[in-house]
């Protein structure tokens, strides 16, 4: 037994530098073979900057909001300006290569660069310029309840990269809080492979205690004491 017992500490010794550089890759990118003719395509095309992935913050108006100056509908000034202000708050994060909201179009518009300042007027004029509605399409849906901030990046294949870019979106984002009686929810490929590597995660720890508890009971049964079925398991 303390020749095994010898052997086991030196196996766990062994492995333990491998064990701590276990990391839960959510990347369906990684997962896949690199030598197929489409994925190297695919993988030169991101390399020269041609392949973008997309976050999509979506602004909804909430509609079980009590704050009587909430926003009621999605194309009100006060989200414009919120617009603005986390486009620019976004854009100054490393990964992230641009970023489209509705706020671009009425910018465009005014031939504006994006961040001075619009009076009332001039607003409510461009948002309901029948000219423009066609564009606006594309950010705010039929019964103005909804509108998406769009943020491309590049970096799926870097699971790290892109994890920490997901939660600093996150993060800026509710930092810059919202307008009354607006909620916001997040999805897009990187946030989804990260939510993916949180549950990965979560269900191996869970696996893992498990496995371990049901180890003990078979070798409990076949052993049959409490203490035989303790030195298999340790």
């Amino acid at each position: 037994p303390y020749t095994a017992l010898f052997l086991l500490a030196m196996l766990t010794i062994a492995i333990f530098g491998g064990v701590s550089q276990v990391r839960t890759v959510a990347s369906l990118e990684q997962m896949m073979p690199k030598d197929i003719d489409e994925i190297k395509a695919f993988n030169t095309l991101r390399d020269n900057h041609l392949g973008q992935d997309m976050i999509a913050i979506v602004l909804e108006v909430d509609r079980d909001s009590t704050d009587p100056y909430g926003v009621i509908d999605i194309k009100d000034k006060r989200v414009y300006d919120y617009l603005i202000h986390t486009s620019r708050l976004l854009e100054n994060e490393q990964d992230v290569i641009d970023t489209y909201a509705f706020s671009d179009i009425i910018n465009q518009a005014l031939g504006k660069s994006g961040y001075e300042p619009i009076s009332e007027d001039e607003y409510n004029t461009l948002i309901n310029n029948p000219n423009l509605k066609g564009q606006l399409s594309n950010y705010v849906n039929d019964d103005l309840t909804q509108t998406i901030i769009l943020v491309t990046t590049d970096i799926s294949a870097d699971d790290p990269r892109m994890n920490l870019l997901s939660e600093k979106i996150i993060n800026d984002m509710k930092s810059a809080g919202s307008p009354p009686g607006i909620k916001m929810k997040f999805t897009g490929t990187p946030i989804i492979q990260q939510k993916l590597g949180e549950l990965i995660s979560k269900d191996r720890t869970n696996t893992k205690w498990i496995s371990t508890l049901f180890v003990f009971l078979i070798t409990m049964l076949i052993f049959g004491t409490f203490t035989s079925a303790l030195v298999p398991v340790i």
